[in-house]
């Protein structure tokens, strides 16, 4: 899975508008395959910052939704932001399940 996790800076004139553009992208990516969430925080006032996140299956679904005329609303987000965007794509390489938490519970460790 990949975790896209993106950072806007927006003025407090633009930030209705970018809430606006982010609630619309996020509305029509939910259904999209691969697609296995996508979620907008908005609220960080010290530092006027607006998070856009989604969660795909893997790299074909997100290199499909990059590359669609959706994300084009996206980058016009971005171009709304006081300052650059932080954009990052976290690629997880393994997954634990309740097993993690019952070894941490028990006493147990994990290696990293």
């Amino acid at each position: 899975m990949i975790l896209s996790v993106i950072g806007l800076f927006p003025t407090t004139r633009q930030r209705g508008e970018l809430v606006e553009i982010l609630r619309s992208v996020s509305d029509l990516t939910r259904p999209a395959h691969g697609c296995r969430g996508c979620w907008i925080a908005e609220e960080d006032p010290m530092h006027n910052c607006l998070q856009y996140a989604e969660l795909w299956d893997g790299e074909d679904s997100l290199h499909e939704h990059i590359r669609s005329e959706l994300y084009l609303r996206l980058l016009s987000a971005m171009e709304l932001s006081q300052k650059p965007p932080e954009i990052k794509f976290y690629y997880t390489g393994e997954t634990k399940g309740f097993e993690l938490i019952e070894t941490l519970r028990n006493g147990g460790t994990v290696g990293i």
